[in-house]
């Protein structure tokens, strides 16, 4: 189902030194949240998918909004949204020219970063890939705090280890975000949020949950031509951790 929205017409809560940016699909030309938006498309990138975008602004909205239940709130904060995907991406099983546009933009300086996108492969305890390789690298610093997503698998064959969380979020120097089903007391792990453990020494993975949605109670998201529709994924709980991360970053400063 989808319902009407009104963007509302605030500045952001955040102050302008707390940096963070999301590497996801793009943004359709509707809904217009450019005001909140720096919007960057890397060089040689090709053509915008509507679907990847969709996907994009889904995922930026709930880092600006939250789960929207209702009128939009004040957004939270500024967000570079770099565009990571295009038409040609999964022609490529690794999505490697995906890797390397985050790469190339990941220690900008933002010291809060979303990643809600890779490939679809659950770990391999005895092979490292090249997105957990590259990205854990760069974040070695501990100065950037990264969510990201565990992946939607959760109901492949446990046997072979089909449900096991996807890269990059094995890595062991970004936060690995799974799916609860509810906001309520009564929550569990949604049954597609992709399950540990991780690589050694990162054994202890997904390192968190977040609401993701679920059938019974489906994540408000926004989606294009001023709509509000509802989903579920480890695409929008990781967003939504990372938005708590932010407020405790906006109230208590560095």
């Amino acid at each position: 189902t989808s319902t009407p929205f009104r963007l509302p017409d605030k500045d952001v809560i955040a102050p302008s030194d707390v940096r963070v940016s999301i590497f996801d699909g793009g943004l359709p030309n509707t809904p217009d949240i450019g005001r909140w938006i720096d919007y960057h498309e890397p060089r040689g990138i090709g053509t915008a998918n509507s679907n990847f975008c969709d996907h994009g602004l889904a995922v930026t909205g709930v880092l600006l909004f939250g789960h929207l239940d209702g009128i939009l709130p004040q957004p939270l904060c500024k967000i570079r949204h770099v565009r990571v995907l295009d038409n040609n991406t999964g022609s490529d099983l690794e999505y490697i020219d995906v890797l390397d546009r985050i790469i190339a933009h990941i220690n900008d300086g933002y010291e809060f970063l979303n990643i809600s996108v890779g490939p679809g492969m659950s770990i391999d305890d005895d092979e490292i890939t090249a997105w957990t390789a590259e990205i854990d690298s760069r974040l070695a610093g501990g100065r950037i705090f990264a969510t990201v997503a565990a992946g939607n698998d959760g109901e492949r064959d446990n046997t072979a280890g089909l449900d096991r969380i996807q890269p990059p979020s094995d890595g062991v120097n970004v936060v690995c975000v799974g799916a609860s089903d509810s906001q309520d007391n009564s929550w569990s792990r949604a049954a597609y949020s992709c399950r540990g453990p991780g690589r050694s020494p990162g054994l202890v993975k997904p390192d968190g949950v977040s609401f993701g949605g679920s059938q019974r109670q489906p994540f408000k998201i926004l989606g294009r031509n001023g709509t509000i529709c509802d989903a579920q994924g480890t695409s929008f709980a990781s967003p939504y951790a990372l938005r708590s991360a932010v407020l405790v970053r906006t109230q208590l400063g560095n």
